[in-house]
């Protein structure tokens, strides 16, 4: 045990005793106060405590209680804000049983106890009652308790206007605060598990960026604790977003939807982005980052705003979070070269997404990721590592070695794996993702030596927390960043850019690590992504998931420090010419310069931080040729760290008319327990995963549906029938034209329509089922043709 442990355990021993002593001297002056003639055949001392009028008395009795008070709120609330809600409660609770004893011996025609009640809560009105002294119903003093009992309801009373008063002119000044500042984050729903992510967030938001939390929790203001510098603006109940109560919107940088309900989450995204206005081409979009637990909705999520004006959609998540915490523990377990992973849930699946990820980076980084080699245990270990390449297909590579074991996840079966790794001279690691199994820690006492994780219910977040036995580590799920990930993905991908400009230019002023950065240069490459995204929407492309299909490219063209080279090979990978890639780094540079300006920086001769003058800061045309390669090659390298991430950028192909259709009629539906694949009447292999709908239209076909959007666009009707509901938008079918679902790219072979959501998916279905399942709903898109006569097999994952 620690020493702040052992320091904390003596103060909790000291809040006992406190509390006790407090007690105990209100039991005595109730007893008192019940029957007053006890104070004459009990020993002084005693007869002291509880003697009316005595100054003395009073004070002990009122200062045992201000060290009890004080104490408690030390040693266990540790909330600044609530002292005056916390005080004027405790206040009330002592005084409302002593009043009551004081009062019930001299009660009038009525109820005693109704009486003495009455009397009891007028005190804190105010209102005092006298039946004491001679010529009245209790001809003895007032006793010491009903004394006591007054000065703690004003006490009460006061306190309680003090933590309204609080209340109402910190919201004010908060709110005025979140008016004042130019650039805002917003925070919607954070609760205690989410708060270490929100005090993240509001740590790196930069100068002159204010992290506002909106919320209606009356006592927010306790959790937002001036010194994690987060304001708070309190919603109506009927609007969390506060777009009606005038929150500033347009000044927005950032937001985080943290709830622990991501369907809640999930239907404010939508709510905002419809609320925001149509940006502008080449205009900021707001990053959304919601919170969704479970990694396939989460991912599900992050595709929804591919290529929409207003918004780009991010998802975290306590599975994700965690993973990420264990990923960047394993590996930093030095020789490590064997994860022998247990389990076959969601953290599961979010640590093989994670080490996947982490190789791309190290690719993109380095040209080679050096991982560990993945071993499966477990029952569905075999389903598990399907759903893995499900979720990797929209990637162009998956790095990560992974294999199924025999059998199932026991001693027995993990022993055997542990000696075959030491035999071959490696080192292992073992995760045990799943709560309940004290696998973990059987494990780490034959294997005192070996690093074990086990996630145990009642463990701490990953951190520097102690072993729990041997090499055992036990740990909880947390949302929390970790050290080489950031809040968020679109954060984490700035981090990469940087560690690879840093990597080619280890000379170049603040070529230091992120956390070294000064927060001004971590904002530049996080707006120098935002940027890169927008542009390429400026120059006609619109964002898709990547896949295996993309053009291969040369890593070490691409690697190199010559820039040529790079600007050659990016504009042959993703298609632009080297005039488009001049457009981009443009685009880039205006928002470079105006970055640097805002900020109080001049053009001069040469660069001086301190003096904030830098030679480039002047118009894209008036730029030094060298400069301006050296953007172009820095825009190229956004666009592979994109691509990394498993985003491309393709040509959004020629305009077309969309119209707004309603979706009518019922279907058969019920819920995927395995992966269920499916073949389209055109031919197209598709695939549902677990958690999916098995939708049947009238007419006997069958298609995959996500949860999440069948959930939107179905209502329940009975047994295994829904109704059809919703609007969606569509139009026909292009010649030769590739549709990008959420179960892959569809080639639409022949005559039919394409349809998308409000999220942005789209589907293709034929022009019989089309008729059948839509009608015209009207609205501002542009009226469309009919479209083909003859009725093609409909692709897609909707109905």
């Amino acid at each position: 045990m620690g020493p702040d442990s052992a320091q904390s355990r003596r103060w909790g021993a000291v809040t006992v005793v406190a509390v006790a002593c407090h007690a105990a001297l209100q039991a005595w002056l109730v007893v008192a106060a019940l029957s007053p003639g006890l104070l004459a055949s009990v020993p002084q001392p005693l007869a002291w405590i509880a003697r009316p009028g005595s100054v003395g008395a009073m004070t002990v009795v009122l200062g045992v209680g201000a060290v009890a008070f004080g104490l408690v709120v030390a040693t266990r609330w540790r909330a600044p804000a609530r002292v005056p809600f916390l005080l004027s409660a405790w206040s009330a609770g002592t005084a409302v049983p002593l009043a009551v004893a004081a009062y019930l011996p001299c009660t009038g025609d009525g109820p005693p106890l109704w009486d003495a009640l009455s009397n009891a809560f007028a005190l804190f009105l105010g209102s005092f009652e006298q039946p004491f002294g001679p010529g009245q119903a209790c001809a003895y003093p007032t006793p010491l308790a009903l004394q006591v009992a007054r000065l703690l309801a004003i006490l009460a009373t006061l306190s309680g206007a003090t933590s309204v008063l609080f209340s109402v002119s910190r919201s004010q000044l908060d709110r005025l605060a979140a008016l004042r500042a130019r650039r805002l984050v917003a925070v919607v729903g954070a609760d205690a598990s989410s708060w270490p992510l929100v005090q993240h967030v509001a740590r790196s938001a930069g100068r002159g960026v204010r992290t506002v939390l909106l919320t209606g929790e009356p006592e927010a203001h306790a959790r937002a604790a001036p010194s994690d510098g987060v304001l708070v603006w309190r919603t109506p109940g009927d609007d969390p977003l506060a777009l009606r109560d005038g929150f500033p919107w347009r000044r927005a940088v950032r937001c985080y939807l943290l709830a622990s309900d991501g369907g809640a989450n999930r239907a404010l995204a939508r709510q905002l982005r419809e609320a925001l206005p149509p940006g502008a081409p080449g205009s900021p979009r707001l990053p959304v980052v919601a919170r969704i637990d479970d990694p396939w909705h989460a991912d599900d999520f992050r595709r929804g705003s591919i290529g929409d004006a207003r918004v780009v959609f991010d998802a975290v998540g306590t599975h994700e979070s965690t993973a990420g915490l264990l990923v960047e523990r394993i590996r930093g377990v030095p020789g490590v070269t064997d994860l022998l992973l247990v389990g076959e849930g969601a953290l599961a699946l979010a640590v093989l997404a994670e080490l996947s990820q982490a190789g791309r980076e190290a690719r993109y980084l380095d040209g080679a990721a050096v991982l560990p080699r993945v071993r499966l245990f477990g029952p569905g270990a075999a389903d598990l590592l399907a759903d893995h390449r499900v979720r990797q297909g929209r990637f162009a590579s998956d790095p990560v070695a992974v294999d199924v074991a025999s059998g199932k996840a026991s001693l027995d079966d993990l022993e055997p794996a542990l000696a075959g790794v030491g035999t071959a001279g490696g080192r292992a690691v073992v995760v045990v993702a799943q709560e309940g199994s004290r696998l973990g820690t059987r494990l780490s006492v034959r294997h005192p030596e070996l690093s074990v994780f086990e996630l145990a219910q009642g463990a701490g977040e990953l951190g520097g927390e102690e072993t729990a036995a041997g090499g055992l580590v036990e740990f909880a799920l947390a949302l929390a960043p970790s050290t080489g990930r950031g809040a968020d993905a679109w954060e984490r991908a700035a981090r990469a850019v940087h560690e690879r400009y840093r990597r080619r230019f280890p000379s170049a002023a603040h070529a230091s690590p992120w956390e070294e950065l000064p927060e001004f240069y971590r904002e530049s490459n996080r707006r120098q992504l935002s940027s890169i995204l927008d542009g390429m929407v400026a120059l006609g492309r619109t964002w898709s998931p990547a896949s295996p299909e993309d053009t291969p490219f040369d890593e070490a063209r691409i690697t190199s420090g010559n820039d040529e080279d790079r600007i050659a090979e990016g504009s042959r990978l993703f298609q632009l010419s080297e005039q488009e890639v001049a457009a981009l780094a443009a685009a880039e540079h205006e928002s470079w310069r105006a970055h640097h300006l805002t900020e109080g920086w001049r053009q001069g001769p040469r660069r001086d931080d301190d003096a904030r003058r830098h030679p480039d800061l002047c118009g894209w045309e008036e730029l030094a040729e060298a400069s301006r390669r050296k953007t172009m090659a820095g825009v190229v390298d956004t666009l592979f760290r994109l691509r990394a991430l498993g985003y491309r950028a393709v040509p959004a192909g020629p305009a077309v008319g969309w119209a707004r259709y309603r979706r009518v009629g019922e279907v058969q539906a019920s819920r995927l327990d395995r992966h269920h694949s499916w073949r389209s009447t055109d031919g197209a292999d598709l695939a549902g995963v677990p958690g999916d709908w098995l939708v049947t239209d009238p007419s006997g076909g069958t298609r995959t549906v996500t949860d999440a959007s069948f959930r939107a666009t179905h209502e329940h009707d009975r047994g295994d029938t829904w109704r059809r509901t919703g609007v969606v938008e569509a139009r026909p079918v292009l010649p030769g034209e590739r549709v990008d679902t959420q179960e892959g790219p569809v080639d639409a072979r022949g005559p039919g329509w394409v349809l998308r959501d409000g999220d942005g998916h789209a589907w293709v279905v034929g022009e019989e089922h089309f008729r059948a399942a839509y009608a015209p709903a009207g609205g501002p898109a542009a009226a469309v043709s009919a479209g083909p006569a003859t009725p093609p097999g409909g692709t897609g994952t909707r109905s």
